[in-house]
């Protein structure tokens, strides 16, 4: 089965050209990637193939594509597990090409995020068509702007997964991202420790505060946060933590 990711990429610099649309194409059948490789290059996308999960994570990550076409039955993973894993990197449009066509995988693959599902065998024009639908509705999808956090010039920027301290990037975890990505979604807010752990790592972490907990202080490190202060991510001792953006909630217990 195949999962397809597709994004869209700005336009380069002083050119005003735009890039090709990237597709990734995560099946573990090498006909059937041959297949989608084709087929969509034949509608103006470049395409990057992976045979597992594995693969797949390592060259999302690298190449950042637009649209990601996957498969249910990898090798190494469930693609409802690879899909879950991508969506917390980023809300990447996807589609689903795959066997499993009951309307009982197609409403979990939907309920998912995926963008899309088509099941197999498939019509290589039917999947362009559809890569350029998803294509078109992606770049009409409104932008949040980036999150600044008071004091540190830090700025997060949901959308394109990318933190900066002063202009510069700042490179985190899967689980430090998906932690300071759920509180700047609910900026003022106190979340949870059961909340931060169940949407971040999973419902079998839920009572795992002391992961949590270490995960904030790098995090904190990270952003430069000083050592007599937990900065912009507040401790509320006994319930969680806020992310205060803009100096409202006070000072907090040092690195608590």
């Amino acid at each position: 089965m195949a999962l397809m990711v597709l994004r869209l990429r700005s336009s380069q610099a002083g050119t005003g050209l735009l890039e090709e649309p990237v597709v990734l194409a995560v099946d573990d059948d090498p006909p059937v990637r041959r297949l989608i490789q084709r087929s969509l290059r034949e509608e103006g996308f470049r395409v990057v193939t992976a045979s597992n999960g594995a693969e797949a994570l390592r060259i999302f990550g690298e190449v950042r594509p637009d649209i990601v076409v996957l498969d249910l039955l990898l090798p190494d993973t469930d693609g409802f597990e690879l899909l879950r894993q991508m969506r917390e990197w980023d809300p990447i449009p996807a589609i689903i090409l795959s066997q499993r066509s009951r309307r009982a995988d197609v409403r979990v693959g939907l309920d998912l995020g995926a963008d899309d599902y088509i099941g197999k065998p498939f019509d290589p024009e039917e999947l362009g068509a559809r890569a350029r639908a998803l294509l078109r509705r992606a770049g009409g999808r409104a932008t949040s702007a980036p999150i600044r956090l008071r004091g540190l010039g830090v700025e997060v920027d949901i959308d394109h997964r990318v933190v900066t301290r002063k202009g510069k990037p700042i490179w985190l975890t899967r689980h430090e991202w998906g932690v300071l990505r759920e509180m700047a979604l609910n900026p003022n807010t106190v979340l949870g420790h059961a909340e931060l752990l169940t949407t971040v790592w999973g419902a079998d972490y839920r009572d795992d505060v002391r992961t949590l907990r270490t995960t904030i202080g790098k995090l904190r490190r990270k952003l430069g946060v000083p050592r007599s202060t937990g900065g912009p991510i507040k401790t509320i001792p006994r319930l969680g933590y806020l992310l205060d953006v803009d100096g409202s909630a006070g000072r907090t217990s040092r690195w608590s």
